[in-house]
């Protein structure tokens, strides 16, 4: 872990309206914590008019992305748990992204998570019908091509995959 991710686990990007998740501080953090620190965060991105931290800004109705930071697969149980927690908090993102090096299948809680996310509740899902279309995006940094067994897993767990090449 660099001094950068030990110093700020949790960081909000104002370019594009995000908050970013390193995978050391899934793996070590509480999943009620977590989400206190995930929502501190993006509450000081607007304190006067977002005090709560809540991934839709109240005011101007625009979306927070959740993102999880290389490599949180490692971390796939600890992750599922964070997620659910966060349907259960009512402060749930219509936006997560998962950024990976694609070494590791998707384990089925994680699945199961994916697919509850971007399913409305009418369907058994965590979204409401009123609620925009959710996103989960899987982006690939693969060093190496993706084994067939990673991306099989990646694509029956469902969202959009982006592979990102050097």
């Amino acid at each position: 872990m660099s001094n950068s991710d030990a110093q700020h686990p949790v960081t909000y990007c104002s370019e594009d309206n995000s908050v970013h998740v390193t995978s050391k501080f899934v793996a070590a953090s509480a999943t009620l914590p977590a989400i206190e620190a995930i929502c501190i965060e993006i509450a000081k991105a607007d304190p006067e008019h977002n005090p709560y931290g809540l991934f839709r800004h109240p005011l101007t109705q625009v979306d927070t992305t959740l993102v999880f930071g290389t490599d949180v697969m490692c971390h796939q149980d600890t992750l599922a748990c964070l997620i659910e927690e966060l349907f259960v908090s009512c402060n749930y993102p219509i936006h997560i992204r998962i950024e990976t090096k694609a070494t590791e299948p998707v384990k089925t809680t994680l699945a199961e998570q994916v697919k509850l996310h971007l399913l409305p509740r009418t369907q058994g899902g965590y979204m409401e019908e009123a609620d925009p279309p959710s996103t989960w995006e899987w982006r690939c940094d693969a060093e190496t091509p993706l084994s067939a067994t990673v991306l099989a897993s990646l694509k029956a767990a469902g969202g959009n995959i982006q592979l990102v090449t050097r």
